[in-house]
C-alpha cells in the first residue's frame, strides 16, 4: 500500500514538472521571440558607449538579459539599415566610449559605409571626447548638446 502511494506521488510530481516546464517554454516563446516592428520612414537610433565587446557574452543568463551593443551588432545594424527601405535615417549617440581605437574605427567604417546609401546620418553628442567625436565625424551632421564640452586633446589628421 505504502509503495503504491509513493509511486503515485512520484508520478504526479513528474507530470507536474513537465506541465510547468511546458508552460514556461510557451511563455518564453511568446515574450522573447518577438521582433521589433519597423514602420516606414523610421529613424534608427544607435547608442554607442562603454567597452564595446566584439561579441555578445555567452551563458544561460545572457539569453534573457538585454546585452549592451557590441561591435558586431552595431556594424550589422548599420549594414541592414543601409538596404532597408523602411529606415530613412540614422542617429548616432556616442556616450563615454572606453573601447579600443580599433573597435571605434570599425564602427566608424560602418558609419561611412552607411553614408554611401544617400540616407542622412546624424551624430548627437552629449559629451565631446576624442572617441565620441571620432565616431560622429563620419556623420553628415554633428550636433553637440549646448551644455556639453568638446574635449579634444591630441587629435590630428
Amino acid at each position: 500500500m505504502a509503495v503504491r502511494r509513493g509511486v503515485w506521488i512520484v508520478l504526479v510530481l513528474i507530470i507536474l514538472a513537465v506541465a510547468v516546464s511546458a508552460m514556461g517554454l510557451v511563455a518564453m516563446a511568446l515574450f522573447v521571440g518577438r521582433e521589433p516592428q519597423v514602420t516606414s520612414n523610421s529613424t534608427l537610433v544607435l547608442k554607442i558607449g562603454g567597452d564595446l565587446q566584439e561579441t555578445e557574452p555567452g551563458g544561460v543568463l545572457g539569453q534573457f538579459l538585454e546585452a549592451p551593443p557590441t561591435v558586431h551588432t552595431l556594424v550589422d545594424a548599420l549594414r541592414k539599415a543601409k538596404v532597408d527601405k523602411r529606415v530613412s535615417s540614422v542617429i548616432i549617440r556616442p556616450t563615454s566610449a572606453a573601447a579600443l581605437w580599433g573597435k571605434i574605427q570599425e564602427v566608424r567604417d560602418a558609419i561611412t559605409d552607411f553614408r554611401r546609401s544617400g540616407k542622412p546620418i546624424i551624430g548627437y553628442l552629449e559629451y565631446g571626447g576624442e572617441q565620441e567625436f571620432y565616431l560622429a565625424s563620419a556623420c553628415d551632421k554633428v550636433f553637440l548638446m549646448p551644455t556639453a564640452t568638446l574635449d579634444l586633446t591630441g587629435m590630428a589628421n
